[in-house]
């Protein structure tokens, strides 16, 4: 107790072990026996040592200071070594709430931090090419080369289509397929044929969705 600065507290029968050397099972008997002799003093549950040799009932209050002093420091220093971190005390208590790190919210994240961001998907360039010329077949010329302009404009038509995948481009393909007129397919003055390069147009893509081909 005087290792905290107090003259009575509760301790128990393992700190006397540590003290005395005796077991635990006979510390209590031993405390009692003290408190009995005068050495320590009880209030309640609480334990103190009694500093006034002259109310001892020992045969040792003749050795006087010397052995106040001895008994003072080794329960003091046993107490301090002994006693646990987290003791029920107000200073203790208030220590945990200052220096414990708050966790973030389960499945949350920690301030600061960014959520991966989402790698590109790769266009096969060549697929689609053989999209076009499968659907199409032997009606408009078929395209060969896939050359940096015409990536350009398929990766921005892909990006304009509703679904942004190689099936939204078929669909694209065939519903051109279906509203295109004798004129896309060379009857014209001009020899005029549509051809891929003309899919990629923008108005286009437009004039099938608004049915205005």
């Amino acid at each position: 107790t005087y290792g905290y600065n107090k003259k009575i507290d509760w301790i128990g029968n393992e700190q006397f072990a540590e003290l005395t050397g005796m077991a635990p099972t006979k510390c209590s008997t031993a405390k009692n026996e003290l408190i009995r002799m005068g050495v320590l003093t009880q209030v309640g549950r609480q334990v103190g040592m009694n500093k006034n040799i002259s109310e001892w009932k020992t045969k040792v209050n003749g050795f006087g200071k010397t052995f106040t002093r001895s008994v003072k420091l080794t329960f003091t220093k046993s107490v301090k070594t002994n006693l646990p971190n987290q003791s029920n005390t107000k200073d203790n208590i208030q220590k945990t709430i200052n220096t414990n790190t708050p966790l973030p919210p389960k499945g949350g994240c920690d301030e600061g931090s960014k959520p991966e961001k989402r790698k590109p998907t790769k266009i096969n360039y060549s697929e689609y090419l053989a999209a076009y010329n499968e659907i199409v077949g032997d009606r408009l010329p078929h395209a060969v080369e896939v050359n940096s302009e015409r990536q350009r404009k398929l990766k921005k038509l892909i990006d304009s289509l509703a679904t942004k995948n190689i099936d939204g481009f078929r669909a694209y393909v065939k519903a051109f397929m279906a509203a295109a007129r004798p004129f896309h397919f060379g009857d014209n003055d001009r020899d005029w044929v549509a051809n891929f390069d003309y899919l990629l147009r923008p108005k286009v893509l437009i004039a099938i969705r608004e049915g205005t081909l």
